[in-house]
């Protein structure tokens, strides 16, 4: 796996706009585009990138929970959710975490065209690795295979990616628009992801 460099930070605030402001008057960050999700939040841009991600604590929101999860609300460095890489080959990575005994979830998210891993450090720490999802040659996303027990991962697999990648596509569904994995066992991580959107 090659680390190509930090893509962005998150931080979980009280006061949404008061947050904006500051990055944006002290860093000279900029206020940009940012998906449809279904929780309050600002994406802080610096050289055309989103660099700053701020998504608002404030009030109860069912809708964060499901997509950050259950933090509590600190001060300081606390309210750093997580740090985000940006990587290449999924699936060698996905085999490494698995291989080490390493629990993960997953996330895909279609609409920015990511594959995205989620570790914690040994403090709690969290970290999304970022990959590109994989398109077809005609550009349309892979589709889960249903009934191709290959797609499963045996340990005894674990040392060596599957043949023709075709694992990897087995955790992509066209018509998600994000679809997580609740499993933090890594012996089945990756297969229940698949398993889900079959």
């Amino acid at each position: 796996m090659n680390i190509q460099g930090i893509d962005h930070f998150t931080i979980r605030t009280a006061d949404l706009e008061a947050s904006a402001v500051f990055y944006q008057r002290v860093l000279g960050l900029s206020d940009g585009p940012r998906p449809s999700f279904r929780f309050a939040g600002k994406w802080l841009y610096a050289g055309g990138r989103p660099v700053l991600h701020l998504v608002e604590t404030a009030v109860d929101d069912a809708e964060l929970e499901a997509y950050l999860g259950r933090r509590e609300n600190r001060s300081g460095s606390g309210r750093v959710d997580h740090i985000a890489l940006r990587g290449q080959n999924l699936v060698e990575m996905q085999m490494r975490l698995l291989s080490l005994g390493q629990d993960f979830h997953e996330r895909v998210v279609p609409e920015l065209g990511e594959h995205q891993l989620f570790i914690d450090d040994p403090d709690g720490v969290r970290i999304e690795l970022i990959f590109p999802t994989r398109r077809q040659p005609d550009g349309r996303r892979p589709v889960a295979a249903a009934g191709h027990p290959e797609l499963r991962p045996r340990r005894d697999q674990l040392s060596s990616p599957p043949p023709n990648d075709r694992y990897s596509a087995a955790i992509f569904s066209a018509s998600a628009r994000w679809a997580p994995t609740h499993c933090r066992r890594a012996a089945c991580a990756v297969r229940c992801a698949s398993s889900r959107l079959r």
